[in-house]
């Protein structure tokens, strides 16, 4: 039997209503931040401008093709980049499972209960992605504000506190040493980076009972097995209109929750990382120079 549509046409429908409902939840391309048009910045994105249109990575192969050496960026410069780069990928690769979670819940409307669910598999793949993209937008400022790898920066940190720094700690050290013009933006950052490290515990709760939920309802079944005589003692009528509406309504405004986690945390980033991102470009426009130097032959 001949196939009525074929996979090209599937996924085409699929990513189309994906689109649709990412727009409807305003989750857009991590790409169409900072702009209103074509031509014109957005200037309350204004840093995801400067970053599309200046990064350091743009500037390091410009100077590349002029350099009639080899260059190298400097340790921290090199991380920033790499991080910078996992960030944007991983944050695009965060809103397609977003996508096919919103596709699977709205449209195909997927039994989440079962183990075999697309709507729970793409909910813990963005967790997981976010989480991971949350690292790495903290490694990208770590190498803007203090010139430092991630892990220059925590061994310092732990030499002198004898403890490991917390998510939001270099935003807050950060914003101690940056001054006017930086030192708004930094403020607002400081904020948000505590928001992500809440949603950065959170995240390990939903994930566990996302993933636990088959195995927790046999781990009940064996410690309370079911039998004939408590049915025979149970009295049905006990359970009331009123209950099972109550159950119901708890159900959805959980199932609502985990919803909206994952998107509330992509907005969380898209607003964190433009500060991140004005702060990262002043301060490299104020050095003035690109962190690298030549290899000699």
């Amino acid at each position: 039997m001949e196939q009525r549509y074929s996979p090209q046409a599937i996924n085409a429908y699929m990513r189309e209503q994906m689109t649709k409902l990412l727009h409807a939840n305003d989750i857009y391309a991590f790409d169409a931040y900072g702009w209103i048009d074509a031509d014109t910045h957005d200037p309350e994105m204004v840093g995801h401008a400067m970053h599309q249109v200046d990064s350091l990575s743009w500037r390091f192969r410009e100077a590349a093709m002029a350099c009639p050496n080899p260059l190298r960026l400097e340790r921290w410069a090199q991380r920033l980049v790499i991080s910078g780069g996992d960030f944007e990928g991983l944050m695009k690769a965060a809103r397609l499972s977003i996508g096919v979670m919103l596709f699977q819940d709205s449209l195909v409307t997927d039994h989440i209960d079962a183990s075999d669910s697309l709507f729970q598999l793409h909910l813990m793949s963005a967790m997981i992605l976010l989480n991971i993209a949350s690292d790495r937008l903290r490694d990208f400022f770590i190498a803007a504000a203090f010139r430092k790898t991630t892990g220059e920066y925590t061994g310092d940190y732990k030499k002198s506190q004898n403890k490991r720094p917390s998510y939001s700690k270099p935003f807050h050290q950060a914003r101690e040493r940056l001054q006017h013009p930086l030192s708004a933006p930094a403020g607002r950052l400081c904020g948000l980076a505590g928001k992500i490290q809440k949603f950065r515990s959170g995240r390990n709760e939903i994930v566990h009972d996302v993933a636990t939920e088959l195995g927790r309802l046999e781990e009940l079944l064996v410690d309370n097995p079911p039998s004939r005589a408590h049915e025979d003692q149970f009295d049905w009528e006990e359970i009331t209109d009123e209950m099972i509406q109550r159950f119901s309504e708890e159900t959805k405004v959980a199932h609502q929750k985990r919803i909206s986690y994952p998107m509330d945390w992509y907005r969380l980033l898209i607003d964190a990382s433009n500060y991140v991102f004005i702060i990262e470009n002043t301060l490299r426009q104020a050095a003035a120079e690109l962190p690298a130097t030549e290899l000699q032959e």
